[in-house]
């Protein structure tokens, strides 16, 4: 059970991001130069949203669930052209993890049911970013990262 000051906690930084979230989608296509704006704005409240799931045991599998969904949201902010054309993908991952949010938040007993069917959905829309969307850096060399690590584990 999830106690109130916990609820209130995580519902007022989920509050917040959705407002941030919302504020860049609404200028993608209409004012490019104060995107830049809204995504620092934006990178603050997703701050505040894992450092308040975070802080609370109970919330530990959806916080790995955001963490999943900001690396892959992340990515898409440095080429805004690819966060134009895949707005809508990103949306109904938020979509789906705002409800089921709002689910653990109000102890709905719906939620585990709700959780089983997120998982499922994050993994292949993970799938589909990996595989049609992220393209891996030119700059990075895995040999060479194994080198460093090797040398500075010794």
């Amino acid at each position: 059970m999830i106690n109130s000051t916990t609820s209130s906690l995580i519902n007022n930084s989920l509050e917040e991001f959705a407002v941030k979230l919302k504020a860049i989608f609404q200028k993608l296509r209409s004012n490019l130069t104060e995107i830049n704006f809204k995504i620092i704005d934006f990178k603050k409240a997703s701050y505040n949203l894992i450092k308040s799931l975070e802080n609370q045991s109970e919330f530990e599998e959806e916080l790995y669930f955001y963490m999943n969904i900001k690396d892959m949201l992340y990515y898409l902010f440095d080429n805004i052209k690819l966060l134009i054309d895949y707005a809508n993908f990103i949306n109904s991952i938020f979509n789906r993890f705002f409800q089921l949010m709002s689910l653990k938040l109000n102890n709905d007993d719906d939620y585990i049911i709700h959780l089983k069917d997120f998982q499922s959905f994050l993994i292949e829309q993970e799938k589909y970013f990996y595989s049609e969307i992220y393209e891996p850096s030119k700059f990075h060399n895995r040999d060479a990262l194994n080198e460093m690590t090797y040398l500075l584990m010794r």
